[in-house]
Formats: C-alpha cells, sequence, structure tokens
C-alpha cells in the first residue's frame, strides 16, 4: 500500500514563537549534569554548590552502573527467539539496525528485577567521549495482552529517576533533534533517519533537561494523535524556543505511523 498523502494521515505541525526560556544564567539541575555526564556531552555548565548535593544523588555509583551494565547484557543474550523479539517484530523493530539499542528479555531476572520475569528490557544506554557505552537504568516493558492490572505497561525500577532515552543522538553532528513520547518511537525516528531522544511517558518532561537542546537549530516535538500528546507537544515546547511541534494523526504514534505507513509517511510529515 502506497503511503498516504500529509492530508490523508492527518499530520499536524506547528512551530513555536521564539522566547527567553529562564534567561543564559540560570543554572540547570543536577539531574540535567548527569544526564549530560553520562552522556559525555560537551559545554554543560557548572551547577551551583546545591546542585552538585543533587548531582551526587542522581549519578549512579560505580558499582550500580557496574549491575545494571551485567543485567543489560545478560537480557541481551536472551532476546533472540523470545516473545520480547516476536514483540518488536510487530513494532518493525526486529531488525539487525535495531541491535544498536540493546533491547533485551528478563528470561532470568537478575536479583531486584524479579517482577519483570517475561518483560521486554529497554536500557538506557550512555556513551562517553571515548567512545565507551554504559548503562544508566532500565526499563521494563510488559508483553502480555491484558489490561495491567497491578502494574504499569511500562515499569521503572523503584526509586529511579527520569532519564532521557538515547542521548547519544545529542551527541551526532545533526543540527536537529526530535523529542518523542517513550523509547520505542525515538528508535523508530532513529531507524528513519532522525537523531531522536524520548522522555519516558507524555507527563514526565523535566524543564532542566532543556539546556541539552539549546545548541540545536531545530528541536521537533513528535507528539502521539491524542489529547495527551497535545498536552506533551505543548509542554516541551513552552521550554524549547527552537521547537516544532508535530503532531502524529489522530490515534497514531510515531510507532504505529511507521508500521502502517512506512518510513516515507513519517519523514514527509516531519518536512
Amino acid at each position: 500500500m502506497p503511503p498516504p498523502t500529509l492530508a490523508a494521515t492527518g499530520f499536524h505541525a506547528c512551530a513555536r514563537s521564539t522566547r527567553t526560556v529562564g534567561g543564559p544564567q540560570e543554572s540547570p539541575t543536577g539531574a540535567t549534569h548527569s544526564d549530560a555526564s553520562a552522556a559525555g556531552l560537551k559545554g554543560t555548565r557548572t551547577p551551583s554548590l546545591g546542585s552538585k548535593v543533587e548531582l551526587r544523588m542522581h549519578l549512579p555509583s560505580v558499582s550500580l552502573r557496574e549491575s545494571v551494565w551485567q543485567a543489560v547484557q545478560t537480557y541481551r543474550q536472551a532476546l533472540a527467539g523470545s516473545p520480547a523479539e516476536e514483540y518488536l517484530a510487530t513494532r518493525g523493530l526486529a531488525v539487525p539496525e535495531a541491535g544498536r539499542f540493546g533491547f533485551g528479555y528478563v528470561r532470568e531476572p537478575v536479583r531486584g528485577h524479579e517482577q519483570y520475569d517475561g518483560f521486554l528490557a529497554i536500557p538506557y544506554l550512555r556513551r562517553n567521549l571515548r567512545g565507551a557505552w554504559s548503562a544508566c537504568s532500565i526499563r521494563f516493558r510488559c508483553l502480555q495482552d491484558h489490561d495491567h492490572t497491578g502494574h504499569g505497561k511500562y515499569m521503572t525500577v523503584r526509586d529511579d529517576p527520569p532519564w532521557l532515552y538515547n542521548t547519544a543522538a545529542l551527541q551526532s553532528d545533526s543540527t536537529t533533534v526530535a523529542i518523542t513520547e517513550g523509547e520505542l518511537d525515538a528508535v523508530t525516528a532513529e531507524l528513519c533517519g532522525i537523531r531522536a531522544v524520548g522522555v519516558p511517558g507524555s507527563t514526565v518532561w523535566k524543564r532542566h533537561w532543556r539546556s541539552l537542546f539549546v545548541g540545536f537549530n531545530e528541536v521537533l516535538i513528535l507528539a502521539d494523535g491524542d489529547d495527551a500528546g497535545t498536552q506533551f507537544g505543548n509542554r516541551v515546547s513552552a521550554d524549547l524556543p527552537n521547537a516544532r511541534v508535530v503532531s502524529m494523526p489522530p490515534g497514531q504514534d510515531v510507532n504505529s505511523l511507521f508500521v502502517q505507513w512506512g518510513k516515507q509517511a513519517l519523514l514527509e510529515g516531519i518536512s
């Protein structure tokens, strides 16, 4: 089936007017600095003393990073032939190009992950300036087709702070970057040639993340085609003077549009 026209897909895009966001002298919080440090980003401003305290609270310890990395490797090795791989195939993501995102399957949970047995594992990978990879966190996606009573469809380890997904996109030479609702939408955008980071939920955007995006010519907010997506687009773009909101067709998100209509439909929609 050929891709639809823009009118047929129901794409809607709008640019935010340029305005001052907090002023250039405002320091980011420790969480922003820790995300930038973990991603190996240059040019982050030095936090205040209070922010340094918060930075120490949010930056994972060496032992924690090592244990998370070991879990990533364990789950990744269990992906082949698993229900998680089958699920990724339904989302158009069981392709070799998606291997760099380190998806895994929780076949044998490590200590503390017992409640995620049988889940898709989505690691939050980080790359430093020397090119070495690590992981600051893992989120989990339930693969059962039920109403998820007693737990969310997506789950985060208890007391783990929100992180941006795929911060390696911020280290590229691209002058444009996208922000999506969720990890799988970010991966989908990346596979279509759009550098993208993901926010783990439509209500999770943190204002201190805005400093990571000020150096880009344009930031595309790829919002889901529903009320929550509209609110997400408004919330994020209000903090970014270089933002342009691109709303998916009604009832669609980045991944579902890609699965139904293909890469070209997404690229045409944001052009």
